[in-house]
């Protein structure tokens, strides 16, 4: 584990400049960092008792410590419990009430974020390999692109995505975009490839500028069909303006890509 993985105590800056900090010396200071540290912590509110200090060092040394940081008001005696409590530390350091309280709130946020999402997925169609293919085979057939069917697969693999998230509707988009190179891959895979070739931020910026996750499809299919890498050229498209009609036939995407590539041709 990293040394700077996890939580972090509060240390202002000019710590170490402090009048006080100055007065009591770098050894003590560093004493100091470690109650800090260890009232952060464990929620003790910046009160750490006489049984507690013992884990942070030498008897006669936290004697030493101790002393030096009560005569600079850094910390105060208190008899219950028996201990010492550092000084203004509330100042900086929310209380014990608090942080639970905010734990709380997280995990009933988490709670209710997962049956919303328990409740979605009980009301949506499951999207199979099958679905996707015959979404993908009748963008591919010019005969068959107006037909009721597609309307239909486009709104369920839409649907589908869009409960799935940012990352599974770019993963869609790879297995697309890799054709037979996505037959073995795994969910995890798509989306680490995804994220990989640029795919992710790519659909969130196009997104942003007004495409609709069924025309990045859309887009990519065109791609995978012509292109010889197709992942570059889709990328390329989506950067630029989004479609002014939807992308529902083979036809819409042939016209898309004419204006695309005459665009392309007086830039």
């Amino acid at each position: 584990m990293s040394l700077w993985s996890g939580t972090y105590s509060r240390l202002p800056h000019g710590f170490w400049d402090h009048a006080k900090v100055l007065e009591v010396g770098v050894p003590t200071a560093v004493f100091f960092l470690r109650m800090t540290d260890f009232a952060d912590r464990n929620m003790t509110d910046g009160i750490i008792t006489d049984s507690q200090l013992r884990a942070l060092g030498q008897p006669r040394a936290v004697r030493m410590h101790t002393a030096r940081l009560q005569s600079a008001c850094l910390l105060q005696r208190v008899d219950v419990p028996a201990g010492w409590e550092i000084v203004d530390f509330l100042d900086g350091h929310a209380t014990r009430a608090q942080i639970e309280a905010k734990r709380e709130k997280a995990r009933s946020a988490g709670v209710r974020s997962g049956e919303a999402r328990r409740n979605r997925a009980a009301t949506e169609p499951p999207e199979t390999d099958d679905d996707t293919q015959q979404f993908v085979d009748a963008l591919l057939d010019p005969e068959q692109s107006s037909t009721e069917q597609v309307r239909e697969q486009r709104r369920r693999a839409r649907s589908t995505q869009d409960s799935g998230g940012p990352r599974l509707a770019a993963a869609a988009v790879v297995k697309i975009l890799y054709g037979d190179r996505s037959v073995l891959m795994t969910p995890r895979d798509l989306v680490d490839a995804a994220q990989a070739e640029g795919v992710t931020s790519a659909r969130v910026a196009a997104v942003m500028a007004g495409w609709c996750q069924a025309d990045l499809e859309a887009v990519a299919v065109r791609a995978a069909a012509e292109a010889r890498n197709p992942v570059p050229y889709w990328l390329t498209i989506v950067a630029g303006p989004p479609p002014t009609f939807r992308l529902e036939t083979a036809k819409d995407i042939a016209e898309f890509f004419a204006r695309h590539d005459a665009r392309e041709a007086t830039a």
